[in-house]
């Protein structure tokens, strides 16, 4: 299931009696949308790298290729002109090559950073989990807290007399 930051807002929770405060549901499910889009704004731009990276690389690929075509058509002039052309193509393919070579490399280095970005985020992802499933945790602690401390110390009117009753819970208030 794909679930968007605009999903996350629009998100809506049914009333309960002892449920949580809606506003700090609210103000969470913003935190978390927000960090959502962030979180979605550079997973798509480190698609956009990616696929730059490839195109560069097809791209020089494809020079390579054209450069290897231009010396089997050089070979076919006569010999003084085939030995000029081929040292010619020699010297074009090397540079192409080193060209090519620190071009790959550079790629390759930024493939390595994306995917360090990528266990970096994937890091957060765990910690954000871990601290929310602390603060469920806390909560729900907190709830069995204030439940127990109900349990402890029920309002006691048993025995009383109905003006009793009145006067007991006008002065509690």
């Amino acid at each position: 299931m794909n679930i968007t930051a605009l999903d996350i807002r629009k998100q809506e929770f049914r009333k309960a009696l002892r449920g949580f405060d809606s506003e700090e549901v609210e103000v969470f499910l913003e935190t978390v949308a927000d960090a959502f889009e962030v979180s979605t704004k550079e997973n798509a731009a480190f698609r956009e790298r990616i696929r730059s990276l490839e195109d560069s690389l097809a791209q020089y690929t494809k020079l390579e290729q054209t450069l290897q075509d231009t010396l089997v058509t050089a070979q076919q002039v006569t010999d003084s002109t085939r030995e000029n052309a081929r040292r010619e193509a020699d010297l074009i393919v090397k540079e192409a090559r080193v060209a090519a070579d620190e071009e790959i490399e550079a790629a390759r280095r930024k493939l390595v950073q994306i995917k360090r970005d990528i266990i970096d985020m994937r890091n957060y992802k765990e910690t954000f989990i871990a601290r929310l499933r602390g603060m469920c945790r806390s909560h729900v602690e907190l709830l069995q807290a204030f439940e127990q401390e109900d349990d402890e110390a029920p309002i006691r009117l048993e025995g009383l007399k109905p003006e009793e009753n009145e006067q007991s819970s006008m002065s509690d208030e």
